[in-house]
């Protein structure tokens, strides 16, 4: 998008305007947004401080009612006196071994009577914690209203062995707290934090029940977190944005809390807020139609000088033309330039017209001569080419015989080294059949003395067994004599039993080992002939690579002469292929020098016509302007 100068200035202007409104709404938003957040934190939390007091004042004034009944003395007397001064239902205690009092009714019981305090919450509490306590709330049989019971244990002779206690109806109470005025759209409820039901609530609809129907945000691990916390929190009940702060009440496990509604309370800031943008916009607006405006005026001048280049630049180029000067500001000062800038251009455009006709004049004679000096340069680029040609085939033939000669040099040499490794091989061979003979006659030798050692084991196994068969004729005899003592030889049976029975065994292992002995001989036997003869066939064939190593050095030698030979071919042929290659690189450079030369003239002649074609269109854009 191509913008004017005034419109840049004017887009320029807003947006310095539109950022400095920005800046400055931005930063009173900020400072209101704080002090309206400062003011809503200091009414919330006034309102909780207020009735955290008035109910801890109306919990200190039952407890007192409490601690100052006298369960020593005419019970019933004291506890009337309670319930009249305190506005409580009952006064009655509850003592260790089931004994109850209560002194509305006059009722003195025993736990065989019916009614065993023990069982009872408000009993069981105090006991528990050891001090004063509060029940929740629960619905009272007798007047089908919401109580609650606060007792304290106390001490006896033997520790805690009993407990009073005071009822008191909250309906009122309730009531009470629910009235107290918060503002718009605002609440403030009594929370028991035991068990996360509402005491008192100003929408009556959730008095007594759980705080998660109101929000699913109140669960009990929660409401402990806001009231240690004692910041105010961002709730949604029913998809609206609340402000809550919770305070606990002392001695009880109560939580007052008061409820805000996050729109009411900033409706007058973003009502402020949406005015300071409307005031801005509007002064954004009129400073633009001021800037613009200004810069018509301003500009108005500068629109002069943009003709008169229009002209120059679209017109017939009359460089005659000049701008009257009326201001001596910025703007006068670039007319004058303008002045100046076309009188150049005037002596310039001048100076270049004598210049462009004797150009096109030089370049007509340069065209002339560039193509007489093309054909010339043609007709040797024959000659030249004819020369290298000739060269070329001469050189190739040379590198023929070259590289056929060096083929057959590299070839016996390979024959030499191929017959040099075969004589190294075959004495290689001679001295691994060398090797192999002589192995043949250590094992020969080991065989030997394994069938001597064979032998002398035999002889050993000989004597093992006449012992084997006397230890039997012993032992036999051992048994017979065994036999005639009786009962007294029975165990000397047994033993020589035992040693006969042994010696079979031992002359059948002995046995075995001796038919093992024989095998073993015999295939030593066998081993010893087979390496006799491997030994002959070692011998034979050390005979033979002599013979073979003594042919091959033969051949050697006479591959040696032949590879010299081509060698001595192949230098020669190298030679004179070198100085093919200089003979025909030379001719080469050579032509390639009139190739370049030809092309040079072909380019020359080109260029002297796109010359003479440019000293035209020069004089004709001269003769565009108006001198």
């Amino acid at each position: 998008m191509n913008l004017s100068l005034r419109g840049k200035i004017a887009l320029a202007s807003i947006a310095i305007s539109a950022t400095l409104s920005a800046s400055i709404i931005g930063l009173s938003t900020s400072k209101m947004t704080t002090l309206t957040e400062k003011e809503i934190k200091t009414k919330i939390v006034s309102v909780a401080e207020v009735t955290d007091k008035l109910v801890a004042k109306w919990v200190d004034s039952k407890i007192s009612v409490l601690n100052g009944v006298n369960i020593k003395g005419d019970f019933k007397q004291a506890g009337d006196q309670a319930i009249t001064s305190a506005d409580l239902k009952d006064v009655f205690y509850g003592e260790s071994n089931g004994h109850y009092r209560g002194a509305a009714l006059n009722e003195d019981e025993m736990p065989e009577d019916g009614f065993d305090p023990r069982t009872r919450p408000w009993y069981k509490g105090a006991m528990t914690s050891g001090k004063t306590i509060i029940t929740s709330p629960y619905l009272d049989d007798d007047t089908n209203k919401m109580a609650i019971a606060i007792a304290k244990p106390i001490t006896g002779p033997t520790g805690l062995d009993a407990v009073i206690s005071v009822e008191l109806f909250v309906d009122e109470f309730s009531k009470e707290i629910s009235e107290i005025t918060v503002g718009d759209e605002a609440n403030i409820y009594l929370v028991d934090k035991s068990n996360a039901t509402f005491i008192a609530h100003s929408r009556g609809e959730f008095l007594y029940k759980p705080t998660t129907e109101y929000t699913k945000e109140f669960t009990t691990s929660k409401l402990t977190d806001f009231e240690s916390d004692r910041k105010i929190h961002h709730v949604n009940v029913g998809g609206e944005t609340k402000l809550v702060y919770f305070m606990p009440i002392q001695s009880t496990n109560w939580i007052i809390a008061v409820e805000l509604d996050e729109a009411t309370e900033m409706a007058s800031l973003h009502a402020i807020i949406l005015q300071n943008v409307l005031l801005s916009i509007v002064l954004i607006f009129a400073s633009a139609l001021f800037i613009i405006w200004l810069s018509k005026v301003l500009l108005k001048d500068l629109h002069t000088v943009s003709d008169a280049l229009g002209e120059i630049a679209d017109g017939d180029g009359d460089l005659t033309q000049r701008i009257d000067i009326k201001n001596h500001d910025e703007i006068g000062a670039l007319a004058e330039n303008f002045n100046k800038f076309v009188g150049n251009m005037h002596g310039i455009v001048t100076r270049l017209s004598s210049v462009s006709t004797n150009l096109n004049i030089q370049a007509h004679d340069m065209n002339t001569q560039s193509g007489e000096r093309r054909i010339l340069i043609q007709n040797q680029q024959g000659e030249v080419n004819m020369v290298a040609t000739a060269i070329h085939e001469m050189a190739s033939a040379t590198q023929e015989i070259a590289k056929n000669a060096e083929g057959t040099a590299n070839a016996s040499d390979n024959a030499v080294a191929k017959c040099k490794d075969g004589e190294s091989q075959v004495v290689r061979t001679q001295e691994s059949i060398n090797e192999l003979a002589n192995e043949v006659q250590s094992a020969t030798e080991i065989i030997l003395k394994l069938e001597d050692h064979g032998n002398a084991i035999n002889a050993v196994l000989a004597t093992i067994q006449d012992i084997a068969e006397q230890t039997n004729l012993l032992a036999l005899n051992a048994a017979i004599e065994a036999a005639r003592a009786g009962d007294a030889g029975r165990g000397f049976a047994v033993v020589a039993d035992e040693v006969r029975i042994l010696s079979q065994n031992t002359h059948k292992s002995t046995k075995e080992i001796q038919e093992t002995i024989e095998t073993l001989r015999t295939t030593t036997a066998d081993a010893v002939g087979i390496m006799e003869t491997s030994r002959e066939l070692a011998s034979k064939s050390v005979s033979e690579a002599e013979s073979a190593a003594y042919n091959l050095s033969k051949i050697n030698q006479v591959v040696v002469e032949i590879s010299d030979m081509a060698s001595q071919i192949a230098t020669a042929a190298e030679e004179q292929a070198s100085v093919t290659d200089e003979i025909t690189k030379n001719t080469e450079m050579i032509r390639d020098a009139a190739d370049d030369l030809s092309e040079k003239a072909v380019i020359a002649e080109e260029q002297s016509v796109a010359l003479s074609g440019l000293s035209g269109d020069l004089n004709k854009e001269i003769g565009s302007f108006k001198l």
